[in-house]
This record gives structure tokens, C-alpha cells and sequence, in this order.
């Protein structure tokens, strides 16, 4: 898997897209990049929203911040798409223990990556597609 790193106005136009394509476009959404905060400094990105206003902030976090620890190389794109569905899930509720948290967690991560690589696969027809990780 590559490194992606995409700018504020990329996030911003692929977030109006892939709204459109997860039918998302009743949400307000706005994309930022930056610095994490420290109780988050683990994650990619991170969503706050309302469900009942249907806002959100999505934070992909600035490839300076990323986690050295890192299993996988920066994908922002994926990152914002991960915390897209996230929204889906919203009105759901967060689990109550660790293990409904991991399965919530891959269970998104899976999500986001099958939409991202469906639409790379659409905009590169004929290309070998994507090495999938375990």
C-alpha cells in the first residue's frame, strides 16, 4: 500500500464526493488537516459530530503528526472515508466494552477501504488492482 497525502482542498472535494456516493449529502461535513489531539494522537484522523444537527468535523491528521508506529502508510483518502461511515454507525451509539469497540473499528476500516478502492479501481479501468491488506 502507497502513501496518499492529499491537501484540504483535495479532502474537501473528495468529501463532497464520497457524501454523494455513501449518501451522506444531508450531512454538513468539514475536512481539516492538522495536528491530533493528545488522547488521539494514535489515530490517522478522528470525527466529532451531531447526529441531530447532522455536522461533523473530520481532522486527517498532517502527515508530521502521523503515528511513527504506524502499521500501514498514510492513506488519507481511506482516513476520510473511514470517518465518514463512522456516521452511519452514529446513531447506533459507541460499544460498551473494548471488544464491540475492535469489531466496530474493522468492521469500518473494511467499509472505507472496499468504497476507496471501487472508486480508484473506476477512475483507473484496466489497471491490476490493489493489493488488499490481511
Amino acid at each position: 500500500m502507497q502513501e496518499v497525502i492529499l491537501t484540504e482542498d483535495e479532502l474537501r472535494q473528495l468529501c463532497a464526493e464520497y457524501q454523494r456516493i455513501l449518501r451522506l449529502q444531508d450531512w454538513r461535513v468539514r475536512v481539516k488537516i492538522g495536528r491530533p489531539d493528545p488522547e488521539q494522537a494514535d489515530d490517522g484522523a478522528y470525527v466529532t459530530y451531531n447526529t441531530t444537527l447532522r455536522v461533523a468535523d473530520i481532522l486527517i491528521v498532517a502527515p508530521e503528526y502521523y503515528p511513527t508506529n504506524a502499521m500501514m502508510p498514510q492513506d488519507m483518502e481511506i482516513d476520510l472515508v473511514h470517518e465518514l461511515v463512522h456516521l452511519y454507525f452514529a446513531l447506533l451509539g459507541k460499544p460498551s466494552d473494548d471488544t464491540g469497540k475492535d469489531l466496530l473499528e474493522a468492521a469500518i476500516e473494511s467499509i472505507a477501504e472496499a468504497v476507496v478502492n471501487l472508486r480508484r479501481d473506476n477512475h483507473n479501468p484496466g489497471q491490476e488492482p490493489k493489493e488488499q491488506s490481511p
